[in-house]
């Protein structure tokens, strides 16, 4: 049985690294924060700059990462657990194609009255497909 190597790359404005293999890491195009409702969700799209396919792609974002571990009746237990996490799922990403997602919470992310999310701050896992 032949192990892939799992990247594992958090994502900022300032510098994307490259992976063991020599190639480029996957590359946020866009992401933004949407309400939706009474919480929030992150839509975006994400490019395979590689020569190589990527599989089991995953897109994290803390929507509310300065309350997680914080106990604080105003932002409640699953904020105080989750930090507000959301998460994007794409299972094929071929090389040079790009593709959108849609970052759910697995629970509410809702919104706060007079409170302002953290920047977003994407953490991007993912396995080389060949």
């Amino acid at each position: 049985m032949r192990l892939l190597p799992l990247l594992v790359v958090a994502v900022s404005p300032f510098a994307l690294n490259s992976c063991k293999k020599g190639e480029p890491v996957p590359k946020l195009i866009k992401d933004e924060l949407v309400k939706v409702g009474y919480d929030y969700q992150v839509k975006g799209s994400i490019h395979n700059p590689s020569k190589s396919a990527m599989k089991d792609v995953k897109v994290r974002y803390l929507v509310w990462r300065k309350f997680k571990g914080v106990k604080d009746d105003r932002w409640g237990e699953i904020t105080e657990r989750t930090g507000g996490e959301v998460t994007a799922q794409i299972n094929y990403l071929p090389a040079g194609e790009t593709v959108e997602f849609t970052a759910i919470g697995s629970e509410r992310v809702p919104t706060y009255v007079d409170t302002v999310p953290d920047p977003l701050q994407a953490e991007i896992e993912a396995k080389w497909a060949d």
